[in-house]
């Protein structure tokens, strides 16, 4: 059975986090992080903390369940450059019955994301 996997985009914070869990019925997603705690309390230095978003706050990207030449998972949302005759850079974006812009993804390279490297999709 395929594993589902996602990331996240926390608009407010304008970062990437990778979602630990969903919550359909609240329409809420949980990232953990891991806080560290002063040695003076007598407890672990470091404790689970989850963060709770709304549906609202994130935009979802799921994984493709591909990986990239370098090993690198591929998700909804990232630019590749795909070798050809002249290099090309793609989008990874899901259309109803499959994902598009990936081609030979053991020679694909993940080069950056549509939110973080927007730079990379002038001229495309």
């Amino acid at each position: 059975m395929r594993e589902f996997k996602f990331r996240a985009w926390y608009k407010k914070e304008k970062r990437l986090f990778i979602v630990d869990g969903i919550n359909i019925k609240t329409k809420n997603i949980m990232e953990i992080t891991n806080k560290v705690l002063p040695k003076s309390l007598g407890l672990p230095n470091q404790i689970a903390s989850p963060n709770i978003y709304t549906y609202d706050e994130c935009i979802l990207m799921q994984s493709t369940g591909l990986f990239d030449k370098d090993g690198k998972e591929i998700f909804e949302g990232d630019i590749l450059e795909q070798p050809s005759k002249i290099y090309r850079k793609n989008i990874v974006c899901w259309n109803k019955t499959r994902y598009e812009g990936i081609w030979r993804h053991k020679k694909t390279k993940i080069i950056g994301n549509i939110f973080e490297n927007k730079k990379l999709l002038k001229g495309n």
